[in-house]
């Protein structure tokens, strides 16, 4: 691409970007809102001024060339320096415009410890007109998307420690075993259970990696994974596994007689929760200003 970087090829690579997280043309046309023939235009377009195909198309399917792929990932570079600065500009005149991009583990609505809702309310009431985007996710989903830039940060129980990111620690949660109404074990809940009960018990594994220090609560026996409390709650319920869940999420099931724990006093657990951010990438206003407001809505516990 010879000279300077024009309106029309802005839009073209806005196109090209958005085709490419479709996986084609056709998946584009609604998110675009405009025909194939006219993204097919744009494309050819883009690719005469660089010199070089980006994609294969047609009966074969869609896929990116090699080049397209180092195009890629180069736009998305620029559009989030775009943003960036766009952010940083208007922060200089003291109002903090831009986006946020916040993922959490499920259920910690729940949870008297966890004080996110403080932190958005003290957030929001900043001069500030910001575009949040909150995302539930395991914390395999949550450490990988504050790795790729997808999200600019996360909370949630991390049973490892990842180089690429910063932990930092904000609030506590109990996990506890729980058995549905109808499993075997229900009527000897909750300290009636023996350890050759527990080894014959078919539990939920966890999805994801458990720390060290926790590996001696893994479940001896599954036929089931889940990463999410949610699908755990739903597999305890069917009366045919059971699982760890935090005991403030699984509070009302019991309150309804629907679930009883097993040996809390022996089995149960305690897990921190971390404020996990990007390691040596420099934090925008927007977030450093929202981690302090979600330190500040932390520090009283």
């Amino acid at each position: 691409m010879h000279g300077n970087l024009s309106g029309a090829d802005l839009r073209a690579l806005h196109v090209f970007v958005t085709v490419a997280e479709c996986g084609g043309f056709s998946p584009a046309q609604a998110v675009l809102n405009v025909s194939q023939p006219t993204i097919s235009v744009q494309i050819m377009n883009l690719e005469r001024r660089l010199g070089f195909r980006l994609c294969e198309r047609g009966r074969t399917g869609f896929r990116l060339t090699q080049r397209g792929g180092a195009v890629l990932d180069q736009a998305k570079t620029l559009f989030g320096s775009v943003k960036e600065f766009r952010s940083e500009v208007n922060s200089l005149a003291g109002r903090l415009i831009g986006e946020l991009h916040v993922g959490f583990l499920d259920t910690i609505i729940s949870n008297d410890q966890a004080q996110v809702p403080r932190a958005i309310a003290g957030f929001r009431n900043r001069n500030q007109e910001v575009a949040l985007t909150l995302t539930v996710g395991s914390p395999v989903e949550l450490e990988r998307a504050v790795i790729d830039d997808r999200m600019h940060m996360a909370i949630g129980y991390f049973g490892r420690r990842l180089e690429f990111l910063n932990y930092e620690a904000l609030f506590r949660e109990r996990q506890v075993v729980y058995c549905g109404r109808d499993h075997v074990l229900f009527d000897h809940c909750p300290d009636g259970v023996s350890k050759p009960d527990l080894e014959r018990a078919d539990w939920v594994a966890r999805g994801y990696p458990l720390g060290e220090d926790l590996r001696s609560y893994a479940p001896p026996t599954t036929s089931a994974t889940a990463s999410h409390m949610e699908a755990i709650a739903t597999l305890i319920l069917s009366g045919h596994h059971i699982g760890y869940l935090p005991d403030h999420y699984a509070r009302a099931w019991v309150a309804a007689k629907r679930m009883r724990p097993i040996l809390p006093a022996k089995l149960a657990y305690d897990v921190t929760f971390d404020l996990v951010t990007r390691k040596g990438r420099r934090q925008s206003n927007i977030l450093k200003t929202f981690v302090q407001d979600v330190k500040i809505a932390h520090s009283d516990l």
